[in-house]
């Protein structure tokens, strides 16, 4: 089986893509001069508007320099903090920090049981599946899958299935039954979290009945019976996947951990699996419009100081306009540049997408390949791939794993050197190499990290509003279709 690809023209004739064929081979200099007619441009349409006209899209399969370098593009370039990723847009808060108290991997051969809720591991998170499989057949640890698929691939690997039909109403219903019997864990609620009494008020509002009814379970028991079993574990693991569980899901499964007492123990609570290789990192380097580096407020008057004397700036951004699809919804963004991400060729609905993008001004896409998202935009800038850079992902244990680089470039800038380049028109700082770049990155990150006590949240409904398939990238779009193409031959 083999894949093509386009190739990724390589500059441009005004707003026209010019083919990579237009020029001579080895003609660096030619190049060099496309690039910078390229950042100059750049540079004009962002100063020629208000900053809050413009956004930044960073994808979650950028490494970790090159989403830093994105967010202080924004934030020290344009002066705005409309910086996000189409990958995690409108979804909610929920996954932000699900990552902060996960289960390390190597603490599962340590549960008395392993639950898959929302998580169909054997088709996305492989590493994640083997080493679960693993805990099952040599250690003996029972597997429990609870899943809204009747035909679920992973009811062959498990020790016993429960069907339901909606996650979020499920997790609620186990939350409720156990807060309305107080089987809660009062002395680990007591020493380790914050707003448990409002939680449990707002949830008593609900209808236990109805909850069950939504969820989808045959019978009530079968509720009564999970939520007393799992709360009796003396080692209990829930793994999913933000792939399958809405973000408020994400809330109550932490709830649930909370409730019970078991967030945060070792080889207890949870395991939140990403659906791309550095969806945490997103969030860790400032892919956020009110976080930055190291999950910070970006509005933090230390976090602020810090990065007006390492970035050499008098003033940042003093405004957080939180949601970016309002923004792109009432169609008031100028400027949009998108890394790494292919909003229209993922999308739901193209024909939402196609309309944020029709009623912008200017749109710069950095990409690979030719994708759905660059055929309509105005500018394409050429993206290294990783292995031609270097540089870290984070995974989601929230650990930092390094690679260099190994082949050579194929573009006469790498991205991060594109990044780079553009933050020098604006008078700051260019970086030699991405270690350069992460250095700063951990210069911005805070001295003492504070011990801060668990926050129950009270979420009123499930919000279900994935937008994007494949995570938003054309690559993982073109691998999976071509695949699943193969496999019906």
């Amino acid at each position: 089986m083999t894949l093509q690809f386009e190739h990724l023209p390589v500059s441009f004739d005004g707003f026209r893509i010019a083919q990579f064929s237009d020029f001579h081979a080895g003609s660096l200099s030619g190049e060099q001069e496309i690039f910078k007619k390229a950042f100059d441009l750049i540079h004009e349409k962002i100063i020629a508007v208000r900053p809050d006209d413009n956004a930044f899209f960073g994808g979650a399969r950028l490494t970790n320099e090159e989403l830093y370098l994105i967010q202080k593009l924004a934030r020290a370039g344009a002066k705005t903090n409309n910086v996000t990723s189409f990958h995690y847009l409108n979804r909610g808060d929920g996954y932000v920090f699900d990552s902060a108290s996960n289960v390390p991997f190597e603490q599962l051969g340590g549960a008395s049981k392993i639950y898959l809720i929302a998580s169909e591991i054997n088709r996305d998170n492989a590493v994640a599946g083997f080493m679960i499989s693993a805990a099952r057949h040599n250690l003996n640890i029972p597997v429990e899958l609870i899943t809204v698929h009747p035909d679920s691939p992973m009811q062959h690997k498990v020790d016993k299935v429960l069907q339901v039909k909606s996650y979020y109403h499920f997790i609620k219903a186990v939350n409720y039954y156990l807060v309305a019997n107080h089987f809660e864990n009062g002395l680990f609620i007591k020493d380790n979290t914050i707003g448990y009494e409002e939680y449990k008020q707002a949830l008593m509002k609900e209808n236990f009945v109805d909850l069950v009814q939504k969820s989808g379970v045959e019978y009530m028991d079968m509720v009564i019976e999970f939520a007393k079993e799992f709360n009796h574990e003396m080692n209990a693991v829930i793994v999913y996947s933000e792939k399958e569980l809405c973000a408020q899901g994400a809330f109550e499964l932490k709830n649930l951990a909370m409730i019970t007492g078991k967030l945060g123990k070792t080889s207890n609570g949870l395991v939140s699996l990403k659906e791309k290789n550095n969806s945490q990192g997103l969030f860790d380097m400032g892919i956020c419009p009110k976080l930055g580096v190291g999950v910070q407020s970006i509005l933090s008057k230390d976090l602020q100081a810090k990065m007006k004397d390492k970035w050499g700036v008098k003033s940042l951004p003093a405004t957080v306009n939180v949601s970016q699809y309002d923004s792109l919804e009432k169609g008031i963004l100028k400027n949009i540049f998108i890394f790494g991400e292919d909003p229209l060729g993922c999308a739901q609905n193209k024909v939402k997408v196609a309309g944020w993008l029709s009623v912008a001004d200017f749109i710069v896409v950095q990409d690979y390949f030719m994708t759905e998202t660059a055929r309509h935009s105005d500018l394409i800038l050429p993206a290294s791939f990783p292995v031609e850079s270097g540089g870290s992902f984070t995974n989601t244990q929230k650990v930092i794993q390094e690679f260099e680089e190994g082949i050579p470039s194929k573009v006469e800038l790498m991205s991060f050197e594109q990044l780079s380049a553009l933050l020098e028109k604006f008078g700051l700082k260019g970086y030699e190499s991405t270690k350069d770049v992460m250095m700063e990155a951990i210069s911005l990150l805070p001295a003492e990290q504070k011990a801060e006590k668990l926050q129950f949240n009270y979420t009123q409904d499930q919000n279900c509003n994935r937008m994007f398939n494949y995570g938003c990238d054309a690559v993982v779009k073109r691998f999976e279709e071509h695949f699943e193409n193969e496999l019906k031959k």
